[in-house]
């Protein structure tokens, strides 16, 4: 903690000894509180356990300065749970009996030259999204969420295009000899990444978004082997006053740290309709998997399961993630539901519907060595959401979450013993105040 506070007051020095008469800047803060009650969130709810209380919270302090020439941001945060501080010591308590999520670290910290008008190169650890964050999220919903060190170029001109490049290289450690970013199916970390993005206004009504990115993880095992990965396509939007229509679709090539070839997509479909205070998306989301009862050797060669690298499944599989890329190697097919309404002027409700199932055939061998096909259905999925705006800085939102398991489901997570039903509630507080926005002075 004392590294952070030596840290922030040489940022805010050096900060001071810049300013200018047309320096900005802002002060803000972030405390997020969030309070859940546990029956199958993440992990199927089996016989004979208890359901987890828990408190876990956000807490940021956001330091932003700018002038005509640059920007600096800076976002300190501590991710914790209630009670995890021993309270004897004032320290946290050991790893054995603390949460391994919590922890205190810099969520960003990047500096931003301006090059001209429409264009900035910004290079530091930084918050990045690519439009429905399906292949690259900000990881908002976590409490530590999810950023990228790495040097960003964007170019920004509506009435021409918007470009934005983005490059990075990343070690685990600080080492002589080499270095090391391991990675594997439940813990996928990658060695570089890097993406090209375009996107493009054609009219009021039309507009889309080319999209590549290039990975790369290193070989299991090893720390002087990289596989890439490639995956490219587009977004693209039709709207009108009520409804928009919106696609993407993705092809994957190149290499997974395995070394197998990787042949995989991706397809998302919507329909959003909105009408004043109401709004209704249908939609479908289709990820490519392996065919388990195929056996033949040169289709096993191939790796056609569709990665979506550092992006989100919670709002195409669920927000209980018990589904999602991590559950079978057989894809996945979700069609969805969702609505919002809202109430009065600070009072919304939104309510969801997945339907879960694998994209390709899915089974397991038996201690026999026999084949064993389960059934594509995988489970339903429903939730119930209220926010409200207390006031500018501070927001109140609830959760609930009923997700019915399938016994393909329970066999593909190990826990045949888990109950039927799974359920997940939770209320989340936002305190977002400025502490200060203004112009500075020498």
């Amino acid at each position: 903690m004392n590294k952070i506070k030596l840290f922030f007051g040489a940022c805010v020095a050096s900060v001071l000894c810049t300013m200018n008469a047309t320096a900005q800047l802002t002060l803000g803060t972030e405390i997020r509180p969030r309070g859940e009650v546990r029956a199958g969130y993440k992990d199927l709810y089996k016989s004979g356990e208890n359901p987890a209380e828990i408190f876990t919270q956000r807490t940021r302090l956001n330091v932003g300065f700018k002038t005509e020439k640059i920007k600096t941001y800076f976002s300190f945060q501590n991710v914790s749970i209630w009670g995890e501080q021993s309270k004897n010591t004032n320290t946290n308590r050991t790893a054995t009996s603390a949460d391994t999520s919590s922890l205190t670290n810099i969520c960003e910290g990047w500096a931003e030259l301006n090059l001209c008008k429409y264009s900035a190169l910004r290079v530091g650890r930084q918050l990045l999204a690519i439009e429905d964050e399906r292949l690259l999220s900000s990881g908002n919903w976590g409490q530590a969420g999810q950023s990228l060190d790495g040097v960003l170029y964007h170019f920004d001109n509506d009435s021409i295009v918007k470009i934005r490049v983005f490059a990075s290289y990343n070690n685990e450690k600080d080492s002589r000899v080499s270095s090391t970013m391991i990675s594997n199916k439940f813990n996928p970390k990658l060695k570089t990444f890097n993406f090209i993005e375009l996107k493009k206004d054609v009219n009021k009504n039309l507009n889309f978004t080319l999209l590549g990115i290039l990975s790369a993880a290193l070989k299991t095992g090893a720390t002087d082997k990289m596989y890439p990965k490639n995956t490219f396509g587009a977004y693209v939007t039709l709207k009108n006053d009520d409804i928009a229509v919106s696609g993407s679709g993705f092809y994957q090539n190149g290499q997974n740290s395995d070394g197998k070839l990787n042949r995989a997509f991706l397809v998302n479909a919507q329909i959003k309709y909105t009408k004043k205070l109401f709004e209704v998306i249908v939609g479908v989301d289709l990820l490519s998997g392996n065919d388990m009862t195929k056996t033949d050797a040169d289709y096993k060669k191939i790796n056609h399961k569709c990665d979506v690298l550092l992006g989100t499944t919670r709002p195409f599989q669920g927000t209980m993630e018990l589904v999602n890329t991590k559950t079978s190697d057989a894809g996945l097919f979700t069609p969805f539901f969702k609505s919002k309404t809202k109430i009065t002027e600070n009072v919304s409700v939104g309510a969801n519907y997945f339907f879960l199932k694998t994209q390709n055939n899915v089974g397991y061998t038996d201690g026999t060595g026999t084949y064993v096909k389960l059934n594509k259905y995988l489970g339903q999925e429903g939730d119930l959401l209220i926010s409200y705006k207390i006031n500018s800085d501070v927001t109140l939102d609830l959760g609930y979450t009923y997700l019915y398991a399938s016994h393909s489901l329970k066999v593909l997570k190990k826990a045949e013993n888990a109950f039927d039903g799974q359920n997940w509630a939770w209320v989340q507080l936002t305190f977002k105040p400025k502490l200060f926005e203004g112009a500075l002075k020498n």
